[in-house]
């Protein structure tokens, strides 16, 4: 199985469900079959085939600079592999994207640890970005289903954060399927009224941090109760 993306190096981590749910997809893959990952991390597409084998052979060499690609000439691509057109089978690439993405603003820790932890039994894959301004980057391209931030994540306050004034400003067209939780020793955990005067979903505080499961579990099914039929309401009428 691919520990790394072959693009920005950096190490994939599958939670033990996602690993059950691609060694399945992998058993049911026909002949000449793709998966379609996309990388968290750097949002570039990974194609894997039988076996969780790289797709064309080895990771892509890294881009040569101007001045080596004028010494030597620039490599063309690799030709496509076309063993698979004995058996006469093809499928269409299967991308697995039921696989929602948690944005986690918590700086390293126990508490992080905590948190990941849970949006990983709850089927989330984690992902952390370095900054403030790194997350904003990310959401500009990634459909994040759930993002949490601390109030002192990086050591900045609270009401200078860039990621809680993104959010705010966000369109509802986007910001509706998000559920942003906010998490630190101001809140208080489950209060619908802080969240609210937040533009949040979900408030906790991080002494319940060890509760997060199950506090994110009532938080979501609240949210679906109460805006669930709303939001089918708009997809009815053609909106997204």
């Amino acid at each position: 199985m691919i520990s790394e993306c072959p693009h920005c190096r950096q190490a994939l981590k599958f939670s033990e469900a996602q690993l059950i749910k691609l060694e399945s997809t992998f058993a049911r893959l026909p002949p000449g079959g793709i998966i379609k990952l996309q990388c968290p991390l750097c949002n570039t597409p990974i194609e894997l085939g039988a076996g969780g084998a790289l797709v064309n052979g080895a990771a892509p060499k890294p881009k040569p600079s101007a001045s080596q690609a004028s010494a030597v000439g620039v490599e063309p691509p690799k030709s496509p592999d076309v063993s698979w057109l004995a058996s006469g089978a093809y499928q269409e690439q299967e991308e697995l994207s039921d696989i929602p993405m948690a944005l986690i603003l918590v700086d390293d820790g126990p508490l992080r640890a905590q948190i990941g932890g849970a949006f990983v039994e709850l089927f989330y894959q984690p992902v952390y970005p370095e900054s403030a301004a790194d997350a904003v980057d990310r959401m500009r391209f990634v459909d994040f289903a759930a993002v949490v931030l601390h109030s002192g994540f990086m050591g900045q306050p609270f009401s200078e954060s860039a990621l809680h004034e993104y959010v705010q400003a966000m369109t509802m067209a986007k910001r509706r399927y998000i559920f942003y939780i906010l998490i630190g020793p101001e809140f208080q955990t489950l209060y619908d009224l802080e969240a609210l005067t937040y533009s949040a979903n979900l408030v906790v505080n991080e002494k319940d941090v060890q509760y997060m499961k199950i506090i994110v579990k009532k938080g979501l099914h609240d949210t679906e109760t109460l805006f669930g039929p709303w939001i089918a309401a708009i997809k009815g009428y053609g909106n997204k």
